[in-house]
């Protein structure tokens, strides 16, 4: 950890605290299919404020420390952990050369040097080419979380992608989803499978890996497992007229995702799924979940999550417009 980012010897103490702190959260004990800390706590842990030891950081300067009027309002530092007694982060601040606990942190986690220029092979020739010199040339690099895993034996092997895939579960649990029961009898069990997508922003960098739990809905059976599917959306030219109309009324505009939006959506139908391979109960491997809400895959995920939403906002004195499909014929 203090080689990542040549780091002084004198930051050993902060490195062995936040290993034990990552640890503690994302060991899973084979047996009890459980982390450290769920041990302890009871709850799952949230993994949404890990950050790289050693990477670059601004801290905030909160006026123990004076700037002058063109001084920049934040030091930069190098993120070496978290508090013990908060939600903090322990911060080395490079201005004063004091170590710092502060919230108010930026994160610039850009620069990775796990495979610095000078250590990147060139070219060689096919025909000296040996299993030896590869294995050289990618020990320094972040190579397995870069790739996309095509199977889940795969994605288990890689520490990051076991992460993206407790967070996801995690949602599942924060949205109350599915709850475990015994398997039915006279009922199908629709599988599940993990997908894994590496996210980028617009310059190409991976900025995130996400991996998804689905169904296998092409399985389910109209009229047993599911009804309606339809699930009306926005036409483009319904939206061209929403945006024509707030700028002649000059009205602000907001937009929104929501995370996880078919998650939210309740089902009216009795579905039951497979346990997410890899991560089936120790106690209870032969049990299947029971669904309470939609889940990517099914047939009818879209229209459960069309309801819930169009529910929301009609309680809360939205009402839907009767006059757009005329002005539409009109254009």
């Amino acid at each position: 950890m203090l080689a990542e980012y040549t780091l002084p010897r004198y930051f050993w103490a902060e490195a062995v605290n936040t290993a034990c702190y990552v640890l503690n959260r994302v060991n899973i004990r084979s047996k009890l299919n459980k982390t450290p800390y769920e041990l302890l706590k009871g709850r799952t842990p949230n993994l949404s404020h890990l950050h790289v030891f050693g990477c670059k950081c601004f801290i905030l300067n909160n006026g123990k420390h004076p700037l002058g009027k063109f001084d920049p309002k934040s030091d930069e530092g190098v993120f070496l952990g978290y508090s013990s007694v908060g939600k903090a982060y322990r911060i080395f601040n490079k201005r004063t050369l004091v170590v710092e606990e502060s919230t108010h942190v930026v994160f610039d986690e850009s620069d990775m040097p796990s495979h610095p220029k000078e250590l990147i092979l060139g070219d060689p020739s096919e025909g000296v080419r040996t299993r030896h010199g590869l294995r050289k040339e990618v020990s320094h690099s972040a190579f397995i979380s870069m790739i996309e895993p095509t199977s889940i034996d795969q994605a288990l092997g890689d520490e990051f992608w076991i992460l993206a895939m407790q967070e996801e579960l995690n949602q599942f649990t924060r949205n109350d989803v599915w709850e475990l029961v015994k398997r039915p009898k006279e009922q199908s069990v629709v599988g599940t499978k993990w997908v894994f997508k590496n996210k980028v922003n617009d310059s190409g960098t991976i900025i995130r890996n996400k991996a998804r739990l689905v169904a296998k809905g092409y399985n389910q059976i109209e009229g047993i497992d599911f009804e309606e599917t339809f699930a009306p959306v926005a036409r483009l030219e319904a939206i061209r007229v929403l945006l024509a109309f707030a700028c002649f009324k000059n009205f602000k505009l907001y937009q929104m995702d929501v995370k996880s939006a078919f998650l939210n959506g309740v089902i009216k139908e009795d579905v039951y799924v497979e346990q997410p391979p890899g991560f089936e109960s120790s106690q209870f491997p032969n049990h299947v979940y029971k669904l309470k809400k939609a889940l990517y895959g099914l047939k009818q995920a879209p229209r459960a999550w069309y309801e819930r939403l169009s529910s929301f906002l009609l309680n809360r004195g939205f009402q839907k417009t009767k006059y757009i499909k005329d002005i539409l014929k009109n254009i």
